[in-house]
């Protein structure tokens, strides 16, 4: 029996805890360091921009058996990297920026004269910048101009992205 496998066999609880030390230690590691696959961006942070992009509609009655039932588009927030801060925003507080690109796809009703008919989806890729500033993660309403601009001026590590895109 090799080396190793004799150890584990004969002290089996050191080789457990020492297992989950390691696991812990990775658990614990894993939210300060990028590259171990712990998000970027705070929870809340991540949160508050899925709640600003999904989009329901729910707002006509629905009887069972009906086709148009309520419906939720999809959010998907996919984080880039951090930007560098210049030298010129350090002063204004701004201490960490962080790139995200989100992808959201948003229902909406079809009319086929004056009544509501059917769910039509459209979809939409956007590059966005959320910066810490004073202590405060500061997100920004989508604008193309000005996010091509953020984007740019963070250097972001992925090219800019700004489009349509294609739904079901």
């Amino acid at each position: 029996m090799q080396p190793g496998l004799a150890w584990i066999k004969r002290r089996w609880k050191k080789a457990a805890y020492l297992l989950a030390a390691c696991l812990v230690g990775y658990w614990l590691l894993r939210g300060c360091v990028p590259g171990l696959g712990g998000r970027l961006l705070p929870a809340d942070v991540y949160d508050s921009i899925r709640r600003q992009y999904t989009v329901c509609i729910t707002d006509t009655p629905i009887s069972p058996g009906d086709p148009r039932q309520p419906s939720c588009g999809q959010v998907t927030i996919a984080e880039v990297g951090r930007g560098k801060i210049p030298s010129d925003l350090l002063v204004e507080g701004i201490v960490q920026a962080m790139c995200y690109k989100v992808t959201y796809t948003t229902p909406h009703w079809t009319t086929l004269g004056t009544t509501r008919h059917e769910i039509d989806w459209s979809g939409r890729i956007a590059s966005k910048v959320a910066v810490l500033q004073n202590g405060v993660w500061q997100t920004y309403p989508d604008r193309d101009d000005q996010d091509q601009a953020r984007w740019a001026e963070f250097g972001c590590p992925a090219e800019y992205e700004s489009n349509s895109v294609a739904v079901r």
